[in-house]
């Protein structure tokens, strides 16, 4: 399991090797939603990558995480992790990739 933070820093460089992190992360994100969800699996070993926000959003729709296959398209939630550790100590007060306040924007 390999979890990203969601920022313009980390999706440009998975989108840049994408080839390798695909090679070390093949797995689809079956198990780690099951995980998230509160069932583990009990059983194997999986290597997968998320891009992961840490911070819960407020609507129900907010995704807290995108497995590698989903990232086509995707925009950065934060610029780096100064950004999302300032969204975090702030509360989801801080500015974020897009340059509006709180981490989804």
């Amino acid at each position: 399991m390999f979890a990203a933070l969601w920022s313009a820093d980390t999706l440009r460089s998975i989108r840049r090797h994408h080839a390798s992190f695909e090679s070390v992360c093949p797995d689809p994100t079956d198990a780690f939603e099951r995980w998230w969800s509160g069932d583990p699996p009990t059983r194997g070993r999986h290597a997968t990558l998320v891009v992961f926000d840490p911070i819960e959003g407020k609507r129900s729709d907010r995704r807290r995480w995108v497995g590698l296959a989903d990232l086509d398209g995707l925009r950065p939630k934060y610029r780096d992790y100064a950004g999302a550790a300032a969204a975090i100590e702030a509360g989801s007060g801080a500015r974020s990739a897009t340059g509006r306040g709180g981490p989804s924007g």
